[in-house]
């Protein structure tokens, strides 16, 4: 009989509320999106990392 294997993640999610969190998740998602070939902008990139609300939900692994 073949053993299983689980994989238990743990998660977090986090409001990223200040000036320095914001903009350190900004740079983040900035270097993502210019590391790919294509142009995110068919999916309204600029606007879903620069919500107005100016909160972005980020999950960590724990």
């Amino acid at each position: 009989m073949p053993s299983e294997k689980v994989i238990i993640f743990m998660l977090e999610i986090k409001g990223i509320q200040s000036d320095y969190e914001i903009q350190t998740i900004r740079k983040l998602f900035e270097e993502y999106a210019s590391s790919l070939n294509f142009n995110l902008s068919f999916q309204n990139f600029d606007e879903e990392y620069n919500p107005a609300e100016g909160i972005i939900y980020m999950e960590l692994d724990l």
